[in-house]
């Protein structure tokens, strides 16, 4: 039986040919036209996009649930980000600003609340609201591109998340800059003395110099109430403090030090900072310290207008204060000052 070429009608029989699904046999002569043609059909209808059907593979995207996922780590701003980028490489530029717009408001929220901590506020942002924008920017914006590349078939080709990922740790050293430049600078502007010096740096407090120390009630870690009016008979100290300060810091073994020179039936040592509990009693378990610790109390001038931290008070056992400190001092010159605080109250 003769193979002839469906084409051209010559016999195919020894010759180099094709067949195809029909069992019908083409020269390869022949064949050869016909296949390139049907390829270049075929990338034409790749490159246009049939309804209905999977559109390019030239798009390049980041996968957008691993987007939401990674926000968990980097905060909803990061997600919010990628989905951004994202959108301007489906040509959706609209959203894209509409996702900017959530990358800077999520932004914000997050500097004002590192802003509240660092300055010690009272008020606080609970931790859960993080949780809560995360889910809000989720199902409000997150989800619909999700939705999008689903109904419109998009077959895109995945991004590496190396560049993203790297901003994302990136992000986190420059709030920790961030965080240790604003601390230098409250320090600069409160006038805490860093170098040291031995002088007295009352600031504003001069004048309390020798007068009678309002009463106040604290309530330390412990749970236990300390009133002032309570401690007469015995010399006080009351430093004014935070974690985020170095000096305040470098000053804590000073006070242990002082407790233990003392007993307490002859010396007090109160500390009060204006953070959050949880912060302060884990630097407190950290540096063992031995004298009662309050938070966020609502103290009386001048215990309660300090303008720098560490701001100390010596208060003699007549409830009168004899000495103000602000800024770091050594252990001597804390030890010299709570003498020469009894000395006159003696006198």
């Amino acid at each position: 039986m003769k193979k002839k070429c469906v084409v051209c009608g010559l016999d195919c029989d020894g010759q180099p040919r094709y067949k195809d699904e029909q069992d019908q046999y083409l020269h390869v002569s022949c064949a050869e036209p016909q296949i390139a043609e049907g390829a270049a059909q075929t990338q034409s209808m790749r490159m246009a996009g049939t309804p209905g059907e999977a559109t390019t593979s030239s798009i390049r995207l980041w996968n957008p649930n691993v987007a939401s996922c990674l926000s968990l780590l980097f905060s909803p701003a990061f997600g919010a980000w990628v989905h951004a980028l994202n959108w301007r490489s489906l040509g959706e530029n609209d959203k894209a600003r509409q996702s900017m717009k959530w990358v800077w408001g999520i932004f914000i929220f997050l500097l004002v609340d590192l802003m509240i901590d660092i300055s010690g506020q009272r008020f606080s942002i609970p931790s859960i609201t993080y949780l809560v924008v995360l889910l809000l920017w989720y199902f409000c914006f997150g989800k619909s591109q999700i939705k999008h590349v689903k109904a419109k078939q998009t077959v895109y080709t995945k991004k590496s998340w190396v560049r993203p990922v790297a901003y994302g740790f990136l992000g986190y050293v420059s709030i920790f800059i961030f965080v240790i430049v604003a601390t230098l600078l409250s320090i600069a502007m409160g006038v805490i003395d860093l170098n040291g010096t031995q002088e007295s740096s009352q600031g504003s407090h001069a004048e309390w110099i020798g007068k009678k120390a309002p009463d106040f009630s604290l309530e330390t870690l412990d749970g236990d109430l300390v009133s002032l009016h309570e401690l007469q008979g015995r010399s006080v100290v009351l430093d004014i403090w935070a974690t985020w300060c170095p000096p305040c810091r470098a000053e804590i073994p000073h006070f242990i030090e002082l407790r233990n020179a003392y007993p307490i039936s002859e010396l007090a040592i109160l500390g009060v900072s204006r953070e959050k509990r949880a912060t302060v009693e884990s630097f407190v378990r950290k540096m063992q310290v031995n004298y009662p610790m309050a938070v966020n109390e609502d103290l009386p001038a001048p215990f309660g207008e300090v303008s720098a931290i560490p701001t100390t008070f010596f208060i003699d056992e007549k409830g009168y204060i004899k000495e103000v400190f602000q800024g770091y001092r050594d252990y001597e010159t804390l030890r010299e000052a709570l003498v020469a605080a009894d000395r006159d109250a003696i006198e």
